[in-house]
């Protein structure tokens, strides 16, 4: 078999960019033209590709302004739980900018509440139980949306980060 044809087998079979790699080595492939072959196969992920997507700029300033919100009741209320909250966001809104892994899944699960929140508000409202809510259809419906597609796209940044986690480092890059 060709080395394409074993990198396209490996692929076939789910195995990671570098556990394919660390078994073409020990066939007695060269790194050199591994290295060669294997982005014709396997994507090639870096991590200013995730940074300069949209999409993780997009949600990279919505979760900013999501975490300026306490601090703007801090401001009105002057209570310091505010303050701290609006700290503790901002700590994750960088951590999500550098990518690190607590931080994009503490975002991910504060957008998972989000969406099973506002999917609550939805059901009671369909219901017809009577609740005193300040959301109207048309608002639930915008936040559900919202918060689904900044999740979904949450999801695919941390997906693209363990792929990069995962590649193969090249000692020498072409």
């Amino acid at each position: 078999m060709t080395l394409i044809e074993e990198i396209k087998n490996c692929h076939n079979y789910d195995q990671s960019q570098a556990e394919t790699v660390r078994y073409l080595l020990t066939k007695g492939y060269s790194e050199k033209d591994i290295q060669e072959e294997i982005y014709k196969v396997y994507e090639k992920i870096t991590k200013e590709d995730i940074l300069r997507s949209f999409s993780f700029i997009s949600i990279l300033i919505i979760i900013a302004l999501i975490s300026l919100a306490p601090l703007i009741g801090y401001f009105f209320q002057n209570e310091i739980s505010y303050g701290i909250v609006s700290l503790a966001l901002l700590f994750t809104t960088y951590g999500y900018y550098k990518l690190k892994k607590s931080c994009i899944l503490i975002w991910l699960s504060l957008f998972s509440l989000l969406v099973l929140y506002f999917l609550i508000i939805l059901l009671a409202k369909f219901s017809g139980t009577d609740m005193n809510s300040l959301y109207s259809y048309g608002m639930v419906f915008s936040f559900l949306l919202i918060c689904s597609v900044s999740l979904r796209t949450i999801a695919m940044v941390y997906s693209q980060n363990e792929k990069l986690r995962k590649q193969y480092k090249f000692k020498e890059s072409l």
